[in-house]
């Protein structure tokens, strides 16, 4: 297998020498008790369904954080009765809720899903917070000199918010709900989870915003890169940059999961490397399985789909 990261035995002991912050815990209780001061406002309009019946489809949208309007579509199989599990699905870089048709894996399986854009990419949520620092092209420096101004504060405390949407809704077991997303999604998945102790499992497939600086040292492509350019041309902004970074690194999240957790990771992933996975993976104290890729770049294996399926039919009792 070609090296671009350490050796597999490696990977599996791998634990960052980086501490948590001190005040980590009561960050993120301010920022979504400071959201949640603001009215959720949910708005719900059922749109023209998919051909066959078998799928109900509801455009919402919901008051984010700091105000900000977010767009997410609801989808409920119109084939079960009672309340049905929910799979809650957040997206890559630059990527939005997209087409509903991607979630039909989910809604055949008996789920329903609850998918969000991610504000100011790729979607119809805009992005109004303002920042005092420059930036470069992206959205990974927006904010970056400030915890309080960066941008991922809002996208996590959004991501929050959606799962108050998910309460709110008719017909499902709250009880049984799942977060999942791919890369920027996984991310914002392990956040999601630590930071809200209603959420019953844990997806993260081959996550972004893991251990900062080690993905700064040995991405060769991909967002971390902005964080590479913005450091090139403000060399004193550094140490204040990663020192915000610390509030919103995948590894304190992964330490606060609660519940149980299937991971994946590529080992030929220049874009969020297999290191800086295992480093939020090993502090990860909950029940957790790991699906390893091994000539895989930013990318799950052809089967992990259906190992995703299993673990939720499993865990959620579903025929």
């Amino acid at each position: 297998m070609p090296n671009f990261d350490l050796p597999l035995s490696q990977l599996e002991s791998y634990v960052a020498d980086v501490s948590c912050p001190a005040d980590f815990d009561a960050f993120w209780q301010g920022s979504l008790a400071d959201a949640r001061e603001l009215a959720l406002d949910v708005r719900m309009e059922q749109v023209t369904p998919i051909p066959g019946g078998w799928v109900d489809v509801f455009d919402v949208s919901f008051t984010g954080f700091g105000g900000q309007r977010v767009k997410a579509w609801f989808l409920k199989p119109a084939f079960t009765q009672g309340d049905v599990p929910l799979v809650t699905v957040y997206h890559g870089y630059s990527g939005g809720r997209g087409d509903v048709l991607t979630y039909a894996p989910w809604v055949l399986a008996g789920c329903a899903v609850l998918t969000m854009d991610t504000r100011g990419q790729g979607g119809h949520s805009g992005n109004a917070q303002g920042y005092d620092n420059p930036a470069v092209a992206g959205w990974m420096t927006q904010g970056l000199l400030s915890k309080e101004q960066y941008y991922y504060r809002a996208v996590f405390t959004d991501a929050v918010r959606l799962l108050d949407v998910a309460h709110e809704l008719d017909g499902i077991d709250t009880s049984r709900i799942a977060v999942t997303g791919a890369s920027q999604g996984g991310g914002i998945t392990l956040a999601a989870a630590a930071l809200d102790p209603r959420v019953a499992l844990c997806m993260p497939d081959v996550p972004f915003l893991q251990h900062y600086r080690r993905s700064l040292e040995m991405a060769t492509r991909g967002p971390y890169l902005e964080l590479v350019e913005f450091f090139r041309r403000y060399p004193d902004w550094i140490e204040t940059g990663f020192k915000t970074l610390e509030y919103f690194d995948g590894m304190f999240f992964a330490e606060r999961l609660g519940m149980p957790s299937l991971w994946s990771v590529a080992l030929l992933d220049d874009i969020c490397p297999a290191s800086t996975v295992f480093a939020s993976y090993n502090r990860v104290k909950a029940s957790k399985s790991i699906e390893v890729y091994p000539y895989s770049n930013h990318e799950n294996g052809p089967t992990h789909a259906l190992k995703r399926l299993a673990f939720l039919r499993d865990a959620f009792g579903l025929a």
